[in-house]
């Protein structure tokens, strides 16, 4: 396997750019030489430097980000909440808020030569596929969940706990947060990024890398220092993650970022919603 890494010259300025790109990064000439093997499908494409880049913003830099916001917060959290519960989710869902939006001005701002063209590529045919791959994702995790309960009882990992948690304190901004900029911010770093730039090794290696990375952000390490049950919970709930990983894949690949990013929206909006809707009738 190796790594595909061509140039292309500009024939407009000469400039030397990667031959996967739609158009020349200096002069916007449009790239008429693009290897067809690998842009036979609607993957949207950006230099490996800025696909890697992409990836060490979303993933690293978040969970950097969240310890020390979180170092900053704590102090000034318990006075705004003396109850142990609400403290947690205030300081959680304040953690996230800051770092998502900081982490997406950052990711918006790598992809900033490209948003023209990645917006420009928004067609019927990929707002179709965004929208059947999010009512599929909702499917298979519903039919993924029901299949589990029937041997194992449980009510979620500690993502999807804590997810409950702060979507019954904070709907609306769990919404905003957990239904719309999460998935853009995770889309940008695991399709653009990760997917992308595995997917010029190898298609399999760059789906089998991107949904394991995908499904394994998701999961709880902090349970094997706690019950069995834990352990268990975690693990059964893994499955369900690749299962969403890999129809995303095939989203991005088949239909580009907007139609990855719209199936993700709708799976993660639908979620949201349907805990905001079920907290509200049991409150009734």
């Amino acid at each position: 396997m190796k790594f595909h890494s061509r140039k292309n010259i500009c024939p407009n300025c000469l400039n030397k750019y990667d031959d996967l790109l739609l158009r020349c990064p200096s002069c916007q000439y449009k790239n008429t030489n693009r290897p067809k093997p690998l842009t036979s499908n609607f993957i949207f494409f950006v230099e490996s430097w800025r696909q890697l880049l992409l990836f060490l913003v979303g993933f690293v830099s978040f969970q950097i980000l969240g310890v020390i916001i979180q170092l900053i917060l704590i102090p000034y959290a318990k006075e705004v909440c003396p109850n142990n519960e609400s403290f947690s989710l205030f300081v959680s869902m304040l953690t996230n808020s800051i770092s998502y939006t900081i982490i997406l001005c950052i990711l918006t701002g790598i992809m900033y030569p490209f948003l023209k063209d990645l917006f420009k590529c928004v067609d019927k045919r990929k707002i179709l596929y965004g929208i059947v791959g999010g009512i599929v994702l909702i499917l298979v995790s519903m039919f993924y969940s029901a299949f589990i309960n029937i041997f194992y009882n449980t009510s979620g990992n500690a993502n999807q706990q804590v997810t409950i948690s702060m979507v019954d304190y904070y709907p609306l901004a769990s919404l905003l947060l957990l239904g719309i900029i999460g998935p853009i911010v995770e889309e940008f770093t695991y399709r653009v990024g990760v997917f992308g730039f595995f997917y010029r090794i190898n298609k399999i290696l760059a789906y089998i890398l991107t949904i394991l990375i995908f499904a394994f952000i998701h999961f709880d390490f902090t349970c094997f220092g706690n019950s069995l049950d834990s352990i268990i919970i975690e693990l059964i709930n893994i499955p369900s993650y690749i299962f969403a990983g890999a129809i995303l894949c095939f989203v991005f690949e088949k239909s580009s970022w907007a139609g990855s990013c719209i199936s993700h929206i709708i799976n993660n909006s639908f979620s949201v919603i349907m805990m905001i809707l079920a907290n509200w009738v049991m409150a009734k």
